[in-house]
């Protein structure tokens, strides 16, 4: 099965089948995966077609946020 159409665009058929979520889903990850990786929805397309545990992959992404945000606010009060 090939994870992209006849004009080189990602298949989200595809990729709602493998993950198990809807389209609705498929474009709120999309944007989650475009803000964290700062990148175009196409790249995150990409990306979501490499991963194989989707819900494993965000759980990542939360816990990478955290610490950021976690970091981002023990600067901002030894300032």
């Amino acid at each position: 099965m090939s994870f992209y159409k006849d004009n080189g665009q990602a298949d989200i058929d595809f990729l709602c089948k493998k993950h198990n979520i809807g389209r609705y889903d498929l474009v709120m990850t999309i944007r989650k995966v475009c803000d964290f990786l700062e990148c175009s929805p196409h790249d995150a397309l990409k990306k979501l077609i490499e991963v194989n545990n989707l819900q494993e992959f965000l759980n990542s992404i939360d816990q990478k946020n955290i610490e950021k945000e976690f970091k981002r606010q023990l600067r901002g009060k030894k300032l």
